[in-house]
């Protein structure tokens, strides 16, 4: 899962998209990145490793740049190495001029791709991302424009994603034909363009919304203003659920959904079909947390305390931790239980998912050790039993904690005295006739 955001017309384009950018930090902090244009001017990226506040400061040399059209992503990788490599924007040169591209997503055929444009001749360095392959088939098009070679390029691609490039025609967004990704367009006050992936990005900015980019929609923005393009056949929507569940900000708006008042919908479902009759306290795991425990607490009847608090300054080191269980150590990091809250408590521990099930384990036996008598863990999500082939959490079946033993082991297993997760059919009745238009492959039984 990356972040992207875009700006177009506005002398501060730079510092704007770091704001955007700062704004949507969840989305990844592994690597940040900007590229620049005055589209008569070669394209300027500067990236680097980590959250954008540690690979541009407070963005003060980016206020000076007075450069109108930007681009720019954070990452956090579902493909390739944490490298500077692997860092976006990515820039390139070809017979169709300067180009660069940021991109939140995954190609499910992005290996394939890779190998024909080896047997061509074109070499890759090891372990680089899928977003690798966009720049040399953009590049190899016949097409006679900037918008014809990029659509060219989209023709070849299979998977999720949500694409802001600058090219020398303008700057081009694009979402996959099923819209699996978010992509929204919003304006500046003096009439400029911005983009980015969740709305919470234009709050900060005070932009205003303007609308989503459509499934398989190509974007051009220049000087002639806002062109739209569907060079795609229709197919069926399958936007990312998980995205609603778990991976937005709660004060975003996605795919027209209020999420902190879906989420919290979810928290009240969870209460109503598995309940803590005997608990005492509701306690957010934060977070993603929060408006599902308030909903469980509000539906439940019992109080809902912050018992566990987030270090906010937390940051990703470098290298791994000299102990015997780094993971453990990260997780501490990151959380800590207050035992004035939960000692002798019966507590209702909620969460919006299981992946990997590290954060659960961890933070459910932190709060035994804080004196918590009885920990029931709800999951404001059903069961994550497959894979994600588009970037919204772990490709390998492998890695899912709920592939690999039934509910009451996985509760053993995580610590905690019961275990609940959301069920199925909820999200059916949450989003009524739009369920169809969302994937929910990664909750398939």
């Amino acid at each position: 899962m990356s972040a992207i955001a875009a700006v177009w017309g506005n002398e501060e384009a730079s510092y704007l998209t770091y704001l955007m950018l700062y704004a949507q930090q969840h989305r990844g902090h592994d690597s940040a990145g900007i590229a620049t244009c005055d589209l008569r001017d070669k394209i300027r990226v500067s990236k680097g490793m980590g959250r954008i506040t540690q690979v541009f400061g407070n963005g003060e040399e980016l206020v000076n740049s007075k450069l109108p059209v930007a681009i720019g992503q954070v990452r956090r990788p579902t493909w390739g190495d944490i490298s500077i490599l692997n860092a976006q924007p990515i820039a390139s040169d070809s017979q169709h001029g300067q180009f660069a591209v940021a991109s939140d997503g995954h190609l499910s055929n992005a290996e394939a791709i890779k190998q024909a444009l080896k047997d061509e001749g074109l070499s890759f360095p090891e372990e680089t991302s899928d977003t690798h392959v966009i720049p040399p088939l953009y590049g190899r098009s016949k097409a006679k424009t900037n918008l014809g070679a990029l659509v060219d390029a989209l023709s070849k691609l299979q998977g999720g994603y949500a694409l802001a490039c600058l090219t020398q025609e303008g700057l081009i967004l694009c979402r996959d034909p099923s819209g699996y990704k978010p992509l929204v367009i919003g304006t500046l006050s003096n009439g400029a363009i911005v983009a980015a992936s969740e709305t919470c990005a234009f709050d900060l900015i005070e932009a205003e919304f303007s609308r989503e980019v459509e499934p398989g929609e190509v974007v051009l923005v220049n000087e002639h203003g806002i062109t739209s393009h569907q060079p795609f056949p229709p197919v069926c929507q399958s936007r990312c659920l998980a995205e609603l569940t778990a991976l937005a900000r709660p004060d975003s708006i996605m795919f027209g959904h209020s999420v902190d008042e879906f989420r919290t919908k979810l928290g009240g479902y969870l209460a109503h079909d598995s309940p803590a009759e005997d608990a005492d306290i509701v306690v957010p795991i934060p977070e993603s947390g929060f408006c599902p425990a308030l909903g469980f607490s509000t539906v439940s009847g019992l109080p809902f305390r912050q018992g566990i608090t987030r270090n906010h300054y937390w940051t990703n080191r470098v290298g791994v931790p000299p102990v015997d269980n780094p993971l453990s150590l990260t997780v501490r990091e990151k959380f800590n239980p207050a035992s004035s809250i939960v000692n002798g408590k019966k507590v209702v521990l909620v969460h919006t998912r299981i992946l990997r099930g590290h954060t659960s384990l961890y933070v459910t036996k932190m709060v035994r050790e804080a004196g918590a008598r009885e920990i029931h863990l709800r999951i404001s999500s059903p069961p994550n039993n497959a894979p994600c082939l588009y970037g919204s959490g772990p490709l390998a079946r492998s890695e899912m904690v709920a592939t690999k033993q039934g509910l009451e082991a996985l509760g053993r297993y995580l610590g905690a005295d019961s275990l609940g997760f959301l069920k199925h059919d909820r999200l059916r009745e949450l989003l009524g006739n739009d369920f169809s238009t969302f994937c929910t492959c990664c909750f398939s039984e």
